[in-house]
């Protein structure tokens, strides 16, 4: 519709305007940010929708909202393109990147989770290694009275050492 090119025409160079005005004054950025505020959350939403909710809608509106600070200082209309396009692509590329820093850590703290439980399953296996080795010797037939008193104190012993681990 005609109507709506216009309207969009108008909307594009008031937008710019407030570029132009918001590298100075920060009454204005408050002004081109409630604008695109619709920008940041449908792009958010996306990726929240994308990453099964990994990360909040409002923590994502601050990082659109710093995504729009760093494009106002960095756009140049000289280039050919309106400011929404190129403020949509900023605010797309600081959500995503702020995705890939998350699986990143997810990852890493992933692997450490693994690291420990490695450490705690090796060090449990030797005392119960133990206790399962002594506990066959104190059950052979041939085995002393003597001898299997002092299985059962090993077993014991490695018994706390297991729980101490656990503890």
């Amino acid at each position: 519709n005609n109507n709506d090119l216009k309207s969009n025409a108008l909307e594009q160079k008031e937008i710019d305007h407030l570029v132009e005005l918001a590298k100075s004054d920060s009454f204005y950025m408050e002004e081109l940010l409630d604008k695109l505020k619709p920008y940041i959350v449908h792009i958010a939403n996306k990726y929240i929708k994308k990453y099964n909710g990994l990360c909040e809608l409002d923590d994502l509106k601050q990082i659109g909202s710093l995504a729009v600070v760093t494009a106002v200082d960095k756009y140049d209309p000289d280039r050919g393109a309106h400011f929404t396009t190129y403020a949509y692509k900023r605010i797309e590329g600081y959500i995503q990147n702020e995705f890939v820093d998350l699986t990143k850590n997810l990852e890493k703290e992933h692997e450490e989770q693994n690291r420990i439980i490695s450490a705690i399953s090796h060090d449990i296996k030797t005392p119960l290694t133990s206790i399962l080795g002594y506990s066959e010797l104190a059950n052979k037939e041939t085995t002393s009275p003597k001898s299997k008193e002092k299985y059962i104190n090993t077993i014991h012993t490695q018994a706390l050492v297991m729980k101490e681990i656990i503890e």
